[in-house]
């Protein structure tokens, strides 16, 4: 063979050692559910990439046979070629060579090349992986069967990988900050993993604020208390507030205009209601909504007392925020009471409080509301009325609903 022949073969081998470090760094990037929709989606050769990553240990064994195999055989070769040269044997200088050429172009280039352009490579070679498996087959089931039993020797058995959901919130903020996914459907992400863990007490409406009717009010009666307070569903009472017998809805009181019935006693429209217990989980009680029980649940303890109430816009402002309807009356989240200081509701975006008042806040991962800011730095419920120094802002708690905060006025210093 001539020189020019010798150094072809040589940068051939070395192509070939760069493909499969390539290969093995473009597939092995590639997570489980890329691969599931590109397969879904019937791109060409995605049938292929997810049978050989049904076998990763088996794909790996190729991967590696391949590539050390390639490799041996440079080096040798390599040995040969500057033997001729040189006359003599240099086996040093050759292993430099090597060394040094396989590191740039067999392994670091292509495989950081193999990162950008993972999918496409992947895709491309998936056939040609298949068919170098099916002729190193007897090969590879030595090596497999080697492998498995020093697994079982040491306990190297793998366990299956899985995410922790703050490992997935991670994910999902990372995502939003190189543009996959827009701000707004980061915080909806996020809403729902904290939705999975909160309970009816966390939410509901309570007692005291609740708007009660009496079994004996007519329906003219509860038409001018709805006229008065704005509301439109009522949990009716015998006796005492604990006994709940009934819940009117405002719009069966309506048509009673048009029957001439406003005199009659509210019982006649009464409905069933709906009793959950305060600690009953959030997603459960949608569940039972969607079952057709309703949009109103009265809350109760453990010993039977009504503790408050809970409407299906309560739990689904959890998810996607506050549901504005016609016969609420819209307020700002952030108001500015005069320079320096402010009214802010506990339910307010914490982003938008950091870009109105332009302060300063750490691990905002943590937390997406002002309320949630605040009990990540003062560790408890705060009680109405008390003061608290935070991030050099004097805070006053104006109103707090069960354990969360309401409405909190701010004097930034």
């Amino acid at each position: 063979m001539t020189m020019l022949t010798d150094i072809i073969i040589l940068v051939v081998l070395v192509i070939f050692s760069g493909l499969s470090s390539a290969l093995e760094s473009a597939i092995f990037s590639l997570n489980r559910y890329q691969v599931t929709v590109m397969y879904e989606k019937q791109v060409r050769g995605a049938s292929n990439l997810k049978k050989l990553l049904d076998r990763p240990h088996r794909l790996l064994i190729t991967l590696l046979l391949f590539n050390n195999v390639i490799n041996i055989g440079a080096s040798a070769f390599a040995a040969l070629f500057f033997s001729k040269i040189f006359q003599s044997n240099i086996v040093g200088i050759t292993t430099g060579i090597m060394t040094f050429s396989i590191l740039i172009f067999g392994e670091i280039t292509p495989k950081s090349i193999a990162l950008k352009y993972n999918k496409s490579l992947a895709l491309s070679f998936a056939s040609t992986i298949k068919i170098l498996q099916f002729i190193t087959f007897p090969v590879i089931w030595i090596l497999g069967l080697l492998v498995d039993f020093i697994h079982k020797v040491f306990r190297l058995e793998g366990k299956k990988v899985s995410l922790t959901e703050d490992e997935l919130k991670h994910i999902v903020t990372l995502s939003e900050k190189e543009g996959a996914i827009k701000s707004t459907e980061k915080k909806l992400i996020h809403k729902v993993f904290k939705f999975d863990d909160m309970i009816i007490s966390d939410i509901m409406i309570p007692r005291t604020k609740i708007v009660f009717g009496h079994s004996k009010m007519k329906i003219r009666d509860l038409l001018r208390i709805a006229q008065k307070t704005g509301h439109s569903r009522f949990p009716i009472y015998e006796k005492n507030r604990d006994n709940i017998v009934g819940l009117v809805y405002l719009k069966d009181a309506l048509r009673s205009f048009g029957r001439k019935t406003l005199e009659l006693p509210i019982k006649t429209i009464m409905k069933k209601p709906t009793f959950i217990p305060e600690t009953k989980k959030l997603y459960s009680t949608l569940n039972l909504f969607q079952k057709g029980k309703g949009h109103l649940a009265v809350v109760v303890d453990e010993y039977g007392g009504v503790t408050g109430i809970v409407t299906l816009e309560d739990i689904l402002e959890e998810i996607v925020g506050e549901i504005i309807d016609e016969a609420d009356k819209e307020r700002p989240k952030i108001m500015r009471l005069n320079k320096g200081t402010y009214r802010i509701s506990g339910d307010a975006d914490i982003e938008d409080v950091i870009r109105e008042l332009r302060i300063k806040v750490k691990d905002t991962m943590e937390f997406d509301t002002f309320g949630g800011y605040i009990l990540s730095r003062i560790g408890r419920i705060p009680k109405k009325g008390e003061k608290f120094r935070v991030d050099k802002m004097n805070l006053t708690i104006e109103e707090v609903f069960r354990n969360r905060i309401a409405s909190v006025k701010v004097v930034k210093k």
